[in-house]
């Protein structure tokens, strides 16, 4: 099952919630240098923590069909929130990310249904706007999912199962595919050096292997009868590896999440971790991830 995103209305800002933003907005245009973090005064960080809460609140609302399940999700995002540590440079942080997916998914332009050649052109045609947005994790777990959505239409396309695109679009989606992985690649890496014990980000880890396992069984799908058995071996230990990078990550996410100390939930927005995710539940995965790692022998 793909997960849906959902469009996010526009809410009215206050005077003082505007000051906020703009100076959330310097604060990351800045690359958060510390002289710009250190402007912050307790008030400032008490109208980012009111300002966050609203943000993280409408988002929810308008991804949510449950009414029960948003207002947990409600509940537990605010005590999040509450829990974060009273550190500018934390709080400026995630709150600056937060804003900024906020703008581009409430942003009158947007649409929920665009792939991920649409969105990057989205980025692109209103980088002047919306700015740099390659060190935020909300718009890497946005692409993620929707590089695995592709990932599947590309495989039910190959199966039959779902009416293909044009060539040329296809090729375009498949090159966008691969070139996105490895940015998002490389800036994880750095991400996981800066802060290891971070759960949203072992996260994030894992949907990068799953979703670089499923582009190499694309390929194997669509080449395999042109490929020498060297080429297939070669295909089997990568796809081997990234199914057991992704598992280990899965690890990492569940002993980090077990205890409540490591930092990241507020990424989920008091939602469960895996909730976007076609299985939710942590053993089962485990289970289907060690049942791939075996099944990829299979491409020799």
């Amino acid at each position: 099952m793909k997960f849906q995103f959902f469009k996010v209305p526009q809410t009215s800002m206050t005077p003082s919630e505007k000051t906020v933003i703009e100076l959330l907005v310097e604060i990351r245009n800045s690359d958060y240098k510390p002289a710009m973090v250190n402007r912050l005064t307790m008030e400032h960080l008490l109208q980012i923590n009111n300002l966050v809460t609203k943000l993280g609140a409408k988002i929810l609302e308008a991804n949510s069909r449950d009414a029960i399940a948003y207002n947990e999700a409600r509940i537990n995002f605010s005590r999040v929130i509450k829990e974060l540590p009273e550190n500018k440079f934390v709080l400026s942080s995630y709150a600056a990310q937060l804003l900024q997916y906020y703008t581009i998914v409430s942003a009158d332009e947007f649409s929920p249904d665009q792939g991920v050649v649409e969105f990057n052109d989205f980025l692109y045609e209103h980088r002047a706007s919306f700015g740099n947005t390659y060190k935020n994790l909300f718009i890497a777990e946005y692409k993620l999912i929707k590089i695995y959505n592709s990932l599947c239409d590309l495989i039910e396309m190959h199966e039959g199962t779902l009416a293909p695109i044009p060539a040329a679009s296809k090729e375009k989606l498949i090159s966008t595919i691969i070139s996105e992985l490895e940015k998002l690649k490389k800036q994880m890496d750095q991400w996981i050096l800066d802060a290891p014990d971070h759960t949203f980000i072992h996260y994030l880890s894992f949907a990068y292997y799953y979703c670089y396992a499923k582009t190499l069984e694309l390929h194997f799908l669509e080449n395999q009868k042109m490929m020498s058995e060297e080429e297939k071996a070669t295909a089997s230990d990568t796809q081997h590896a990234a199914l057991k990078f992704a598992k280990d990550a899965l690890k990492d996410v569940e002993n980090l999440k077990n205890n409540s100390k490591f930092p990241g939930t507020e990424f989920s927005l008091g939602q469960d971790l895996l909730g976007k995710l076609p299985i939710k539940d942590f053993d089962t995965i485990k289970l289907h991830l060690s049942e791939l790692i075996e099944s990829s022998n299979s491409m020799r």
